[in-house]
């Protein structure tokens, strides 16, 4: 997507949202979780746009609308994990582990929602005045850049580059190196510093190998998963301070098991029967 093209659309949202976020700089813990919150009580396959907005009187004929799937607590613990002197303090956190996220765009002439399910980072506004925490606590809106990161993904795959490859620079480390040095290979693509990250400290071919193992399901319910089938050396890297190209990143090192997605390779991808494309977690 061209720079042009991408501050088109920003300007589009801000139009669309400029209303939404003027009405809604301090709604309450309440309204949060009635506008925005999916409850883990159910499966997130259960949750329909159609029944959510129409049975939410304040959502219907909403332009998108977006919900997260995630438990409560997880939120607060979210906005507790930014500067232990600005808890609920008027900050923006960024949750270190993507969401689930469903969002649901209107569709006036069927006069119904069309879904679409997505797993990603969002950026969180928590505020409470200064004030220790009360049941008035205040939990603002998805802030406007947290829906931007929806439609440009931290992921998002940059030019010229097949997912496979983009997988390889963002996961693939033989070496063990400090998170602030392996981060820049990353970061100098996407210009922002990414919140958290992975490194296998394995081959590609290694890595691809374990495409060939059993398929499991995906967290994003796609059954392309496949577990490694034995534990590697890793490190996680953990966004801790500064702005890009300036990112402090925490190193914790590990050795376990790793899940990646897999597909069938591009053009310019090794000739594997399948290719890691991204890395779905560790266990």
């Amino acid at each position: 997507m061209s720079s042009l093209k991408v501050w088109g659309l920003l300007l589009t949202l801000l139009c669309l949202r400029c209303g939404l976020l003027a009405q809604s700089k301090d709604i309450s813990r309440r309204e949060f979780m009635e506008k925005h919150h999916l409850s883990p009580s159910q499966e997130f396959s259960a949750y329909k746009c159609d029944f959510l907005m129409k049975e939410r009187e304040a959502l219907k004929h909403k332009i998108p609308h977006l919900f997260i799937y995630i438990s409560w607590y997880k939120v607060e613990h979210i906005c507790y994990s930014g500067n232990k002197n600005d808890h609920y303090r008027n900050v923006y956190v960024w949750a270190q582990v993507p969401i689930k996220v469903l969002k649901c765009h209107w569709e006036g002439f069927t006069d119904s929602y069309r879904e679409s399910r997505s797993y990603n980072y969002i950026q969180f506004h928590c505020n409470i005045n200064g004030k220790k925490m009360a049941p008035d606590v205040r939990f603002p809106l998805l802030l406007l850049l947290g829906l931007l990161v929806l439609l440009c993904p931290l992921w998002a795959l940059p030019k010229k580059l097949t997912k496979a490859q983009w997988f390889e620079i963002q996961h693939i480390n033989l070496s063990p190196l400090q998170c602030e040095r392996a981060m820049s290979g990353v970061n100098n693509y996407t210009r922002h510093c990414k919140p958290t990250n992975t490194f296998l400290h394995d081959s590609f071919q290694n890595v691809s190998h374990s495409c060939m193992s059993p398929n499991i399901t995906c967290k994003n319910g796609q059954e392309n998963c496949h577990q490694s089938a034995s534990p590697v050396n890793l490190t996680k890297c953990r966004l801790t301070r500064g702005k890009y190209p300036h990112c402090g990143y925490k190193d914790a090192a590990q050795f376990t098991f790793y899940i990646v997605a897999c597909e069938p390779p591009r053009k310019n991808d090794p000739p594997y029967p399948l290719v890691p494309v991204h890395l779905d977690g560790i266990v």
